[in-house]
């Protein structure tokens, strides 16, 4: 499962109490327990690569 923001690392939280959704309180990005980004609240450009 993963419990790190595949797009900036932060340690997610259970985003309204479904498993299979995190939310990233860094990034506000919502991603599946795969480490799938399901919602993006910054562009691409907005990460270092």
């Amino acid at each position: 499962m993963a419990d790190k923001c595949p797009l900036c690392g932060t340690c997610g939280k259970l985003w309204h109490k479904e498993p299979a959704a995190f939310m990233c309180p860094n990034c506000d990005s919502v991603y599946s327990e795969f480490g799938i980004v399901i919602d993006s609240q910054k562009d691409a450009g907005d990460f270092c690569s």
